[in-house]
């Protein structure tokens, strides 16, 4: 005899029913069809049902009704009939508990036989503590009210503190009571033992001291955020408007260089199509003077004027539009004057531009470096320079 055939797993026998309960007992389907059935009827429904609706629909919908009353009622019945066997064999474990303890006597004297079983499969004891530490996936399932809102309608969750099980840190909703179950112990008080240090985790002062640090912590996260969204604001402002505004005690100087991007009234001794070349400390003052080649004071089209006295002004500025460029040498030394100076002096004698009358012919700035060396002088410098002092002294 093959005894597999015989063996029932619990737990699938369970299902069985529960899916065959389904199958006969759909309360969906009907509810389904009722909604159907006043789909487009709900206009003067209140007062009007018996007569907006015809015979046939509210025959229809008494059945229809009937069928969910008889859904719910089969339910019960199911579930009573699966409960029933379990029931009947707690009770009798329960019965042979309280003989077992002394609190009852037995009517007929059964043969009694001695097994080894695991301790928490001791008469009622498994049932007792699932009963209570333990949790399956339809605790996780609400009631309804029937409601086609309330889906919709979500109501806000509250963390106040309830029980150690149940708070802003930790909600029992399924499996074992703090993860902590029965079988890993060797017995009844090394299982509450674990379940106690587990709990003790959880007591209100504890999580409040946490949920407060946490919120401290959140707090400081979301103002050092704030302040530092503060000194980014602050910073765009005083960059914003420190360039709307000239420090007359800060100078930046630099030395430019205007050229043509094609050669119009340049030749090609005037190095890199090399208009002028100039030096500043106030660039932006200077382009104003460059830049608008229409205005009778445009220092360009002055000197072209001079240079080339038969072309008139408008001719002039019509050839220089879209064809003046602007290089600008910035570096830590060009904010000396003199060496400024010198390295102006420098570029035009290396560039030869168009319209430089001076500093063409000076051998002062034959060389690149600040400090100019003559054999018989000495140490010689360009105008304005620190480096005065005679070094053969």
């Amino acid at each position: 005899m093959e005894t597999g055939r015989y063996k029932m797993n619990v737990l699938e026998k369970l299902d069985e029913d529960i899916d065959k309960h389904l199958e006969r007992n759909d309360s969906s389907e009907y509810a389904q069809k009722i909604k159907n059935q006043l789909k487009g009827k709900d206009e003067n429904w209140k007062g009007n049902s018996g007569g907006y609706l015809g015979f046939d629909d509210r025959l229809h919908l008494m059945q229809w009704v009937d069928k969910l009353r008889a859904c719910h009622s089969n339910a019960v019945v199911d579930f009573n009939k699966q409960l029933g066997s379990f029931v009947g064999a707690y009770q009798i474990n329960s019965f042979e508990e309280d003989i077992r303890i002394g609190k009852k006597i037995r009517e007929v004297n059964p043969d009694l036989v001695t097994i080894e079983v695991p301790w928490f499969a001791v008469t009622t004891l498994l049932p007792k503590i699932f009963s209570k530490y333990f949790k399956n996936s339809w605790h996780k399932v609400k009631y309804t009210n029937g409601s086609s809102l309330e889906d919709i309608i979500k109501p806000r969750k509250q963390y106040n503190y309830i029980s150690p099980s149940n708070n802003s840190e930790y909600q029992w909703t399924e499996e074992w009571e703090f993860g902590v179950e029965p079988f890993n112990h060797r017995n009844l008080r090394s299982f509450q033992k674990a379940r106690v240090k587990e709990k003790r985790k959880y007591i209100k002062k504890l999580v409040e001291a946490r949920e407060e640090e946490k919120l401290r912590v959140e707090r400081e996260k979301a103002e050092r955020i704030e302040l530092e969204k503060q000194r980014e604001k602050k910073e765009r402002r005083i960059n914003k408007y420190s360039k709307s505004y000239e420090n007359l005690d800060e100078k930046d100087g630099e030395c430019y260089i205007i050229c043509e991007k094609k050669k119009v009234f340049t030749k090609v001794k005037n190095k890199v199509n090399c208009l002028y070349v100039g030096e500043t400390e106030n660039f932006a003052a200077r382009r104003k003077n460059y830049k608008d080649f229409s205005k009778p004071n445009n220092e360009i089209v002055n000197k072209l004027i001079k240079k080339f006295s038969k072309k008139t002004r408008e001719q002039i500025a019509s050839k220089l539009k879209n064809n003046v460029t602007v290089k600008r040498l910035r570096f830590k030394s060009l904010q000396h004057q003199g060496y400024r100076r010198h390295i102006e002096g420098y570029l035009i004698q290396r560039l030869n531009p168009l319209l430089n009358t001076s500093k063409t012919n000076s051998s002062d700035y034959n060389n690149r470096s600040f400090v100019v060396w003559k054999t018989e002088v000495g140490v010689k410098t360009s105008n304005g320079s620190p480096a005065t002092r005679d070094w053969r002294k």
